[in-house]
C-alpha cells in the first residue's frame, strides 16, 4: 500500500437471511470490498454493516453513519459491493450519490484551506478517479472556479447581491473565506 493511499470506507448490507444463504451474505460482500480496496492500493479505514435492513428503508443507521463520516472527511472514497447494496430505489441511490459527491466538494475546500496547491488537488482527485459534475477530468482551473463560487455556501448572486439560495450549503462561510485568502 502506497504512502498517502486513499482512505476508503466500505458499506455492506443484507436484508434477508436468504441472501446470506445464497452466498451473498455480509462476509462475501466484505471480502469484495477488501479485495477492491487492495487492488486499488487504498487503505480500508471503516466498514459499515447493515444486517437485516431493507434497501427500501430510509432509516438505515449504518448508511447514516457513512454519510455523516463522509461529510466530516473521515474517508476519501466509499465502496459498495454493488449498487443494490446502496439502495433499492433510484431516488435513494441518487440521493446517496449526491451526498457522497458533496463530500468531494467539501474535501476540495478543506485541502485548499490547508494550503494544498490547485495542481496537487486536481492530481489527487484524478488519481482517486473522483467524478466531476460533467464527467471530465479535474484541472487546476476547475478547482479555482469552485473555490471562488459562493454557490457552495448556499448563496447565489442576484442583481449584484448575494442572497440565500434554495439549496443547502455544502461548505461553511468560514471555510470558504479561508480558501479565498
Amino acid at each position: 500500500m502506497k504512502e498517502g493511499a486513499r482512505k476508503v470506507a466500505g458499506y455492506v448490507r443484507v436484508s434477508q437471511e436468504r441472501a446470506a444463504r445464497n452466498g451473498y451474505g455480509l462476509g462475501a460482500q466484505e471480502q469484495e470490498v477488501r479485495r477492491f480496496a487492495e487492488y486499488k492500493g487504498w487503505r480500508l479505514v471503516r466498514l459499515y454493516r447493515e444486517e437485516g435492513v431493507s434497501g427500501y428503508r430510509r432509516d438505515r443507521p449504518a448508511m447514516e453513519r457513512l454519510l455523516a463520516d463522509a461529510k466530516s472527511g473521515r474517508f476519501d472514497v466509499a465502496v459498495f459491493p454493488s449498487i443494490a447494496r446502496a439502495g433499492r430505489s433510484v431516488r435513494d441511490v441518487i440521493e446517496i450519490d449526491r451526498a457522497l459527491r458533496a463530500a468531494v466538494v467539501e474535501r476540495i475546500f478543506r485541502w485548499a484551506a490547508e494550503g494544498r496547491s490547485l495542481p496537487a488537488i486536481a492530481k489527487a482527485l484524478r488519481e482517486e478517479k473522483a467524478p466531476t459534475r460533467n464527467g471530465g477530468a479535474w484541472h487546476p482551473s476547475t478547482i479555482r472556479g469552485m473555490l471562488r463560487n459562493r454557490f457552495y455556501t448556499g448563496r447565489v448572486e442576484f442583481e449584484g447581491e448575494l442572497i440565500r439560495a434554495r439549496h443547502a450549503a455544502i461548505v461553511s462561510d468560514l471555510l470558504f473565506e479561508r480558501c479565498c485568502r
